[in-house]
């Protein structure tokens, strides 16, 4: 009872208040209409607690802490965001920004930026430029600007930063290429930088200070060279309208990666690897063989590539129909040809940021596992099953594979005796 008690009184004192403040009560600059500053909004709060599409906070090129605010995020966001920042691993370049998932704070996304090294207009401008791109790339229809780098550790100029943020954003607004960004919310939490804000946004409604940024804003995208982590695939993608399925991925920031078949690992494999190969598909054993017996990959060939799971965010019906497929595949391998049951295998994708093949594969994997090296799979993966009907796929009402009855018996036709080492094993 006293340790009950003593629980209790622990949670309430130390525990994070989550408190909610609603983007939409917070009146915008102007009410004109026709104003951009009707788009745009001064708010003097913790930024924790807005309920926006996503929320920006600094951090440093190796996704360490850059100050309380980073503390705050890190810490209402939950475990789960210092689990996917530890996975990834990954090293990031001043001016830069990537996009991961809220997790438990009431914004879905975080958008994290790297401040820029020198304190120079132009760069922070850049900065804040690039943020809002990858922002609309990402259907992301509301915002909150935070003074990056005036924190203790980068001490920036409020009066800069503060400039930076508003033109940025105003001339971001003013765009016509911009499909989804409706609104951007400048938040800050200290009266220094509430004063600086309001000052440079009377400056700009008075059209006392032009556009003076001469960075060039590349809309180009670049991949970069990473094999997996933050900046290939993260979580939510652009408009999802399932909840679910927003806690499914970790981190994701996958637009600026594109299919490589020169250095593809599964494009560049001699044909002899492959057990069996069709039209849509081509099927080859993981190198992965201590954790299952059987372990394979269901890979699609060239011209059905897709970059990873990501590329199914707002499915097409015919994205759809080759998800299906695939799954069907699976199954009728694992179930027909190989006689497992279903509770004997299992077919799963892997998981943002933990993708580590640029091209969309899926796992058959029987069952059961060796226990020690399974864990990872636990927090890697995801069942192919469970995406299908997250992603609404469902709703077309496609026939279960059981019921396929001309796919099953050419499958089965054309896969007679290539499986036969395999079928040994079980």
């Amino acid at each position: 009872m006293r340790l009950l008690v003593s629980s209790i009184i622990f949670f309430f004192l130390f525990s994070p208040c989550f408190s909610l403040v609603d983007h939409n009560s917070i009146e915008p600059i102007s009410s004109n209409p026709l104003s951009v500053f009707s788009k745009i909004k001064l708010w003097k709060g913790d930024v924790t607690e807005l309920n926006t599409d996503s929320i920006m906070c600094s951090t440093t090129p190796s996704m360490k802490s850059d100050g309380p605010l980073n503390d705050r995020v890190l810490l209402k966001a939950g475990p789960d965001l210092k689990r996917a920042i530890k996975w990834s691993n990954e090293k990031l370049v001043h001016g830069e920004s990537i996009i991961a998932a809220g997790f438990d704070l009431p914004a879905p996304y975080i958008h994290f930026t790297v401040p820029p090294l020198h304190n120079d207009f132009n760069e922070l401008y850049k900065a804040y430029i690039d943020l809002l791109e990858e922002s609309d790339h990402h259907s992301i229809k509301s915002i909150a600007l935070t003074a990056i780098g005036t924190g203790s550790k980068r001490n920036l100029p409020a009066d800069l930063s503060a400039k930076a943020a508003v033109q940025s954003s105003i001339n971001y607004l003013n765009r016509k290429g911009k499909k989804y960004l409706k609104e951007i919310i400048l938040a800050v939490y200290t009266d220094e930088l509430f004063n600086a804000y309001k000052h440079a946004i009377q400056l700009a409604q008075q059209n006392e200070f032009k556009p003076e940024c001469n960075a060039e804003i590349n809309t180009e995208v670049k991949p970069r060279n990473h094999q997996f982590g933050f900046n290939q695939s993260r979580k939510h993608h652009a408009g999802l309208t399932t909840p679910n399925l927003l806690k499914s991925f970790p981190m994701h920031s996958s637009y600026k990666w594109k299919h490589n078949p020169k250095t593809c690992v599964f494009c560049n494999l001699e044909p002899s690897k492959y057990l069996y190969r069709n039209e849509k598909v081509k099927l080859l054993k993981d190198h992965e063989t201590q954790t299952f017996k059987i372990h394979l990959l269901l890979v699609p060939r060239y011209k059905y590539v897709l970059n990873s799971i990501l590329d199914f965010y707002k499915p097409t019906e015919e994205q759809c129909r080759f998800l299906h497929y695939m799954i069907s595949m699976g199954n009728i391998i694992m179930h027909d040809i190989l006689g497992l049951h279903s509770n004997q295998y299992k077919l799963e994708f892997h998981k943002p940021p933990y993708t580590t093949v640029n091209h969309l594969h899926l796992h058959l994997q029987s069952l059961p596992f060796n226990p020690p090296s399974y864990y990872k799979y636990l927090v890697s993966h995801v069942p192919a099953d469970v995406l299908f009907n997250q992603m609404n796929c469902h709703i077309l009402n496609l026939p279960s594979w059981k019921h396929q009855v001309d796919l099953r018996e050419k499958i089965k036709e054309e896969m007679k005796g290539k499986l036969t080492q395999l079928e040994k094993k079980i």
